[in-house]
């Protein structure tokens, strides 16, 4: 059904490119582009969200020197080592249309996930980077049409047990408490999605979207545990 919904929108923009060549008001047609292009990024973020269920491959707390790359516009970046299986990519991008990266092993296969992000336009998020089917060496394939970054970071662990942030991140490690309710708030506009890393694997805990106040119980696991938030604003999580 969402597939079916891209194609409709995927036609709904050239329908608008057409009417503003004609019309000569690019400036507002452009905009509605823009908004179509955005919910489509986020229909195919989704059904990321619905299919990846990122197994535990075991939380390591440690250093490595962060991995920095850069580049402008479409580019697929040199083979890099990332000595754990999970690591903090901060990703920025300056431009104003698509902006993708998937990650390959050194045969040119993708890893799991293969998609580490797609949104349109300005970025300045940090995401989960999973590199452990790929035994760490890893390239990025970018395709952007602004500059962009990737810093590669080892987890760290949690200062305390109330976490916050604006936008996208993954919090600090910590060690997983007893399951009890948990409160979340959100004050953006777009997808609010929260998800537990822990010894059971990923769940989706939050998946709502815009204003957001509300509790749920969360279920922790017995060892080491953190946050994935998607978000587009102010967002904060602490136990009930």
């Amino acid at each position: 059904m969402k597939k079916r919904l891209i194609w409709v929108a995927v036609i709904i923009v050239f329908v608008l490119v057409a009417c503003s060549i004609e019309n000569n008001s690019l400036s507002e047609e452009e905009q509605e582009m823009q908004e179509i292009l955005e919910a489509i990024a986020e229909i195919q973020d989704d059904e990321l969200e619905e299919a990846y269920t990122i197994e535990s491959q075991g939380i390591v707390l440690g250093t490595f020197e962060p991995v920095m790359l850069s580049g402008n516009g479409q580019t697929v970046t040199d083979f890099v080592n990332i000595p754990f299986p999970l690591a903090i990519a901060a990703i920025t991008h300056d431009g104003s249309s698509n902006f993708s990266i998937n990650q390959y092993d050194e045969n040119f296969e993708s890893g799991r996930p293969s998609l580490v992000m797609n949104r349109i336009g300005i970025v300045e998020d940090s995401v989960l980077l999973d590199t452990s089917s790929i035994n760490g060496l890893v390239s990025f394939s970018v395709a952007a049409d602004g500059n962009w970054t990737i810093t590669i970071k080892p987890l760290i662990e949690a200062n305390d047990m109330v976490f916050s942030g604006t936008g996208t991140l993954v919090t600090g490690v910590f060690q997983a408490p007893a399951n009890a309710p948990w409160h979340f708030t959100h004050d953006g506009s777009r997808n609010f999605i929260v998800q537990l890393y822990s010894s059971r694997g990923t769940y989706t805990v939050i998946n709502e979207r815009g204003v957001f106040d509300g509790t749920t119980g969360v279920n922790f696991g017995d060892d080491l545990a953190f946050w994935i938030v998607r978000a587009d604003g102010n967002w904060t999580i602490r136990a009930q």
